[in-house]
Formats: structure tokens, sequence, C-alpha cells
């Protein structure tokens, strides 16, 4: 016979307890009374009312009064007028709960009569009310009437007269017709196969729902004309972008890939489905740099530079330098265009001694020199105009957190220019020259 516990008053229970003490020759077995307690881990048993929280509920509960809360439904709750956080199934074909008139958060299982809330429902509800709402539908079944506000998956059976606020379901053959008459239509836009790539989608066209990202497409039960959509991309460490030959059509969308001080912008133009977006389906090339550290110090290492040394007046422009063997040794890259160069090497050098003269005055106070190195085009150091991007990434010796990088850039006529670090990376330096000419400093500050 299972145990039922009452709502007994502590006066009615002393009195009780008094009673089994004087009463020698009977044996009284009661369980203390729950109402003492704010709160109550497990429940096996059947209780009446329940005016206190309860963690686990694996037994009976008659009602839940308002006020008051199950953490966990794995049993039976005849009437809920307070919260259940998670209604679990019971495993058998009657309702976990009989009737809510009050709030569950999470269903699994099934609600018998549905009269107030569901926050987010992925198991039945199997008769919801004119008033009722359901918040988020994610799985499950719903039939009678009542609001769905947020519309993900699930089946809304035929018959039912439920309202759809919002839907965020690709809209199919065996699409709800209360999803699909929505008032409200989002598509999602999903990026597949862009792990060297950082992506973040415009706040201000972009609805960010169920882990997802989504455009909206109809609005009030109106069409939005000329729907589009904005996510920038950058690469990530170890990672350059650059652009295909060649740009795919795609039919159930437009789109733009632009470029501006190393970061791209892809424009999503008039979705008729939910997207997902791979690097070739926009002629976006992502790729994973080839870099190495500074090679040892015992390593023999080739370097030749000219006898030409920057003077107080210009450098002559008629002599070009051979560039470094092994030219990657400090891991940088140059790009035109957000496209790598391949015919340009960089690499660490020694400069002549007047030039290395105007780069230690260039320095400012506070901060030190690291090395300095060479940008050449096809072997040679030459003066022409270097507009591009040189990504440098900073050697792991030289790391250190907290510790700022400046690039100093000289041109052709012996001046020097102080460049700064244009992104967010701490150890990596990427940075515009715009000048005539080839050699840089590496400074830091702590």
């Amino acid at each position: 016979m299972r145990k039922r516990f009452m709502n007994l008053s502590k006066r009615c229970m002393v009195a009780i307890m008094s009673a089994a003490m004087l009463m020698s020759s009977v044996t009284v077995s009661m369980a203390f009374p729950v109402g003492v307690y704010a709160t109550m881990e497990d429940n096996d048993y059947d209780i009446g009312s329940l005016d206190f929280n309860l963690r686990n509920n694996n037994g009976y509960i008659d009602q839940v009064l308002e006020g008051f809360s199950v953490q966990t439904n794995n049993g039976s709750i005849d009437t809920n007028n307070g919260t259940v956080v998670d209604n679990k199934s019971n495993n058998g074909n009657s309702p976990d709960i009989i009737l809510n008139k009050g709030t569950v958060v999470n269903n699994y299982g099934m609600i018998g009569d549905n009269r107030n809330t569901v926050s987010n429902n992925y198991g039945i509800v199997s008769n919801n009310k004119d008033s009722a709402v359901i918040t988020n539908q994610y799985a499950g079944t719903v039939s009678g009437n009542g609001t769905i506000t947020n519309f993900f998956d699930g089946t809304i059976e035929d018959g039912s007269n439920v309202s759809v606020t919002n839907n965020f379901a690709d809209i199919t053959t065996d699409t709800p017709a209360a999803a699909v008459n929505a008032a409200n239509q989002y598509l999602s836009v999903t990026l597949t196969d862009m792990d060297g790539a950082n992506a973040t989608y415009n706040a201000e066209q972009f609805t960010a729902a169920n882990n997802k990202q989504y455009l909206k497409v109809k609005n009030n039960g109106e069409a939005i004309e000329n729907v589009q959509g904005t996510i920038e991309l950058s690469a990530k460490q170890g990672y350059s972008l650059s652009l295909a030959d060649s740009f795919p059509v795609n039919e159930t969308y437009g789109y733009e890939l632009n470029m501006d001080e190393g970061k791209y912008y892809l424009t999503i133009y008039r979705p008729t489905a939910s997207l997902t977006i791979s690097p070739e389906n926009i002629g976006l090339v992502i790729s994973q740099l080839k870099k190495a550290g500074i090679l040892p110090k015992n390593t023999d290492v080739e370097v030749t530079t000219s006898n030409v040394d920057v003077n107080d007046s210009a450098q002559d422009t008629s002599v070009s330098r051979p560039a470094v063997v092994n030219p990657n040794a400090i891991g940088a890259f140059y790009y035109m265009n957000g496209i790598l160069v391949t015919n340009a090497t960089i690499g660490k050098t020694e400069q002549g001694s007047l030039a290395k003269a105007v780069f230690n005055a260039s320095i400012p106070l506070g901060w030190n020199s690291a090395f300095s190195f060479n940008l050449s085009i096809n072997g040679k150091n030459e003066y022409s105009k270097k507009d591009g991007t040189i990504v440098l990434y900073v050697p792991s010796e030289l790391q250190k957190e907290g510790r700022e990088y400046k690039i100093l850039a000289m041109d052709k006529n012996g001046k020097v220019f102080e460049v700064k670090d244009s992104d967010t990376n701490p150890n990596v330096v990427t940075f515009t020259p715009n000048i005539e000419g080839y050699a840089y400093y590496l400074i830091y500050k702590d």
C-alpha cells in the first residue's frame, strides 16, 4: 500500500506524536510532514496539495499549488497551478500532467489539457485551449487551439485551430498549414566548411534563434521585398581568405562578395529557401598558411646584401638586393586584394649600417627593436610601391601577454614611417606598407 502525504499543521503533528508516545501497545508509522520544509528532494509516494518546492517527483501529485514548483516530473501530476520545469515522460499512454493551469518550462512528456503556458515543447500537448500559449515548438505534437509563438519543427494535428506567429521551419509539403500561414516567416542562413574563418552576422538584419541565424522574409502576412543580409568574414590565425577564379550562380539566392581592409563581406539577396553556404558556393577560398618559426641560431642560413647603405639623401634605386634564403622563416606573407602573392618573399635580414642607424633613431621612447625584415618581389628587393597587406606572425619567443607591436617602414628616400597593427589578434601584426621601399622593423612595447 502506497503512503500518502497529507498537509498537516505543526500543531496537529505534535498532538499525533504525543498520542503515539502514550499508546505503547500500538505501533505508529508516519512520514514527517513535508510542509515543514521549503524544498524537498524526492517524492516516491502520493501527495495531495503540493505547497512546497519539490526537486524530483517520481510519484503522484494531486495538485501543485500556485507559487510552488516541481523541478523534474518523472511521475504524474493531476493539476499544475504552479511551475513544472522539466516534464519527463512516464512512459505510459496517459498524460504526465493531466491539466496545466500554470507554467511548464520544458515539456518532453504529455500534457492532457493546456490552459496556460508551455515555454518549450518537445513532447505532446493534446488539448491546447484558446488562451493557451506554447512559446517555442521544437518537436512533438500539438492539437487544439491557442497560439504557438515560434514554430521550429514538429506536428500540428489536422483539424486544430492553432495559430503560429513566427515560423522558423522550412516550408515543405510536410509543414503544418498553421506554420505556412504564420504571420512572419524566417529562413535560416548557415555557413559550412568555414573552420578557417570568423563569421559575424549583421545583427540589424539577422535574427538569432535556436542556435541559427535567420533572415525575415514575411512580415504580418506580407512578403518583404529585397531581403538582404550581410555576413563579415575574416581569416582565423593560420589561415588566409582569397577569391576564387570563378563565382557560382545559385538558384535560391543572389549574393555579392566584397573585400575591404582584409575582411570579406558576403551579402545574401532575396533567398527563397533556407540556405547552407560553403566557400565553394560563393567563390571564396580558405587556405591554411604554411608558417615556420625563426630558425635556430646554429642553423646555417645564407644572407646576402649589397654594399649600398642608406645615406642622408636617398638610397641608390639602381641596385636590387637579393632576398634572404628561406624567406618565410619569420612566418610573414604578402597579399594583394586578399590574394596571396606567391612571388613575394619576406625574410629576416640585417640592414646596412646607416639604415640600421636611421631605424634605431626612429624607435619611439619606451619601444624596443625586435628584428628587421625585407619584402622581396621575384627574389629582389625593389622600391616599387607596396600597397598590399603584410600578415606577420610574431615568433613565440617574442610573444608576451599585454605586449604591443608596431612596424617601422623605410621608403626609398631613407624616411621612416610608423605603421600600426590593424588586426585584433595579439600575436599577429597586419599592416599595409603603402611605401616605395622594402625594409621594415618590428618593434614592441610592454
